[in-house]
């Protein structure tokens, strides 16, 4: 099967294809009439294997002593992942001769659809000593002249996957040299790096009095989920007449119009319709800036596509696999429009330079600087993230009697999503209900951008009166919405010569894309300054509007890259000076404001271990060229601040005593229902297992404010005091 998909599709990296072209392997192929043909494997590549079938595999003995064999693969992950480059190398040497090649093979995958063999470089090896220093620097470079990768995105680049190609031979060779002509600085990196088996333990205090608070005990779902039973938005069985609908989505420049013809797609079977922008009732917005985004977004493309990968409306049909036909069979025609120079612009730097050029004044300096001091300026960037939730977008939309409708959908915040459609629906709140029992992964990615995609099923729903599912592809979930807020700051800092910050300046820009949907830069602002003192200060925040999908919210945000940039900060300051990381961070800490974190540092011994540790690496480093250790450290201060409204019911029940509990937050894998129950058994002075959490729904828990700020879990076991409390 594996070397079939390699048949169909010559630029998959086959680890097997690699590593049987590499020993020589040949195919036994059987035909249709049971005529049998052997072949090698790339002549395999061009065969056309149609009512023919691979019988066997042939392995020719290679006993000699001479040959010496390599295969490498490097990927993004330990397993489960297809390969940047992977490689095969077979030399014959004869040790007599000075290990002259009599033989060479370079096996490559992961370059091109048509690279399989480095042909140049093997008959350049035939004939050389392989381990003569001046030999290898040509043969890297007839080798890196060799190998010429394609890139296609989202594969990496194709420099890094050349150097890549050339660094495996290299490690090949060092592997195999022997030790009387390889220096001990180079051993390191012929060697296979083996990580030794992790090991930790954890220590926390525990008080009996609070039990089954601070007790530890599984998470409440953790059998559901570890064997598949738990209940996802995906999971609930679909009703008799539930419709499916699938994202069109704009596949063109920005800023450019657009048409459509269905005329194709209503020609498929279980073609139900087309839901556009004509079709919302309310009005086309998905996110009030009551809730913070600086202007409306809409839930469907207007007069114009604002940004690739827009939806321009929903194919609605009476199974997945007709709505996605139809959508293929949509002709969309469209129209560039005449836009400034500048646009599009998709690179944050791009547009900040043209930001600054207009307005110079959002490029702050250091005003005042001291004789003594050393003036230090440097850049910091931080790209986008994806969040890859395991569960991707999805809702289910249910009309009901009166106008009303249950909706249930994937989202951080219920207040959001159910403001939304009925803003959308031009209806009363009180007509929308929302459920989230769980879902699977969020990381900020299903705030704003869960109700885009709710509220465009919504409108579908409302369209044909009928249920609708709308869950996105993977594709369909990088393509449409936003990730992490690309970030960039320029900074300039004087210090004196301990490394202590007399004076700095911090300009921060974020890319928010096509809409601004969630303020970041207030955060940033809010986080920079960490643990450090920070009087002399001065962090300026400006976001950009590109023409990117609209980024969003994604883990930690704004602590993870205002923490990153003064950190970043610190380590500069570090390296220009020659001081220890540590002790340039120890010269800044507030320390009225820090006593604890300070006393973390002593209690755990962290400046000695860490100059010890250091200098362990300092030595191995020095001896090893190529295979290298480091050490970091980094001090955060998080501030937690509750804010928002999270309400918990609890029910009671007469006969048996047991208790049911609905509270406000969502449960997106953090635990929030464990510790509710903990708490109200607690409280309420029962054993745990009288207590079950049902889903949250926006009748029980109204107004509730997101699911995020590491806060939501004890802002909802407060609020399940206080209900307890009162029932007691």
């Amino acid at each position: 099967g594996n070397l079939m998909i390699k048949h169909k599709y010559p630029e998959f990296p086959s680890d097997i294809f690699i590593l049987l072209e590499t020993v020589g392997a040949q195919l036994i192929i059987v035909s249709q009439n049971n005529s049998e043909e052997k072949v090698d494997l790339v002549n395999f590549l061009s065969m056309d294997m149609k009512f023919k079938i691979i019988r066997a595999i042939v392995f020719h003995e290679i006993s000699d002593s001479k040959v010496q064999l390599g295969t490498f693969k490097i990927m993004p992950r330990f397993e489960n992942a297809h390969a940047y480059v992977n490689a095969g190398f077979l030399l014959n040497l004869d040790p007599d001769q000075n290990y002259r090649v009599n033989d060479a093979k370079l096996v490559y995958g992961g370059i091109s659809s048509k690279t399989i063999h480095a042909i140049n470089t093997e008959q350049f090896i035939n004939g050389k000593e392989i381990f003569n220093n001046s030999t290898l620097q040509e043969i890297f470079k007839v080798l890196y002249d060799e190998i010429q990768p394609t890139y296609t995105p989202p594969e990496s680049s194709a420099k890094f996957r050349k150097n890549l190609a050339v660094s495996l031979f290299y490690k090949f060779i060092l592997s195999i040299c022997p030790e009387t002509l390889l220096s001990d600085a180079n051993k390191s990196g012929g060697e296979n790096l083996v990580r030794p088996i992790s090991k930790s333990s954890q220590d926390f205090d525990t008080d009996e009095k609070l039990y089954p608070v601070s007790f530890p005990i599984p998470k409440i779902e953790s059998k559901i989920q570890s064997s598949g039973k738990a209940e996802y938005i995906v999971d609930i069985p679909a009703r008799n007449n539930e419709l499916v609908a699938t994202y069109l989505l704009a596949d063109c420049m920005p800023l450019s119009k657009f048409t459509y013809d269905l005329t194709k797609a209503k020609e498929v079977k279980g073609f139900v319709g087309f839901v556009d922008k004509n079709d919302i009732p309310g009005t086309n917005v998905v996110s009030s800036k009551l809730f913070g985004a600086n202007k409306d977004e809409p839930i469907f493309a207007a007069d114009q596509v604002l940004y690739n990968g827009q939806p321009i409306g929903l194919v609605v049909a009476e199974t997945q696999q007709a709505a996605e036909k139809a959508l293929k069979l949509i002709e969309v025609k469209y129209t560039k429009q005449k836009v400034e120079k500048s646009r599009p612009c998709f690179d944050l730097k791009k547009a900040v330079n043209i930001q600054l050029k207009s307005q110079m004044d959002l490029n702050r300096k250091l005003e005042v600087i001291k004789d003594d001091c050393k003036v230090i300026k440097g850049d910091f960037f931080i790209g986008g993230q994806y969040h890859f939730t395991m569960e991707t977008q999805v809702c289910i939309c249910v009309p009901l009697d009166g106008d009303e409708m249950d909706v249930y959908a994937s989202t951080q915040w219920m207040d959001l999503t159910q403001a939304s459609i009925a803003n959308a629906l031009n209806v009363s709140q009180n007509k929308v209900n929302v459920y989230v029992k769980r879902i699977g992964g969020a990381y900020g990615s299903k705030i704003s951008r869960a109700t885009l995609v709710a509220s465009a099923c919504a409108v579908a729903a409302k369209k044909f009166d009928k249920p609708v599912r709308l869950l996105l592809s993977l594709t369909e979930n990088m393509q449409m919405l936003g990730k992490r807020f690309p970030c960039l700051s320029n900074y300039q800092v004087s210090v004196n010569d301990k490394g202590a910050i007399q004076s700095l300046v911090n300009n921060c820009y974020e890319d928010y894309g096509a809409f601004s949907n969630e303020p970041n830069v207030g955060l940033i602002q809010r986080f920079f300054n960490s643990c450090y003192k920070s009087d002399e200060w001065k962090l300026y925040g400006n976001f950009e509007n590109t023409d990117n999908p609209p980024n969003t919210y994604c883990r930690a945000p704004g602590s993870t890259e205002g923490v990153a940039m003064i950190e970043s900060i610190m380590n500069h300051i570090a390296v220009e000076l020659n001081l220890d990381y540590l002790q340039v961070r120890l010269e800044n800490v507030d320390k009225l404001k820090n006593e604890l974190l300070l006393k973390m540092i002593d209690t755990y011994n962290i400046r000695d271990k860490f100059s010890q540790r250091k200098a362990e690496f300092v030595k191995f480093n020095q001896e090893n060229r190529w295979k290298k250790k480091g050490i970091a450290v980094s001090l955060m201060n998080y501030t937690l601040s509750p804010f928002g409204n999270f309400s918990v019911t609890i029910s009671v029940y007469a006969t048996d005593g047991t208790v049911a509990v609905s509270h406000g937050g969502i449960e997106v894998g953090q635990g929030i229902n464990t510790k509710v129950a903990q708490v109200c058994a607690k409280v309420l002075d029962i054993p745990i297992e009288y207590i079950t959490v049902k889903p949250s729904n926006s009748f029980n828990s109204p107004n509730g404010m997101v699911t995020g700020g590491s806060v939501t879990s004890e802002a909802c076991c407060l609020a399940a005091v206080r209900a307890c409390e009162t029932l007691n």
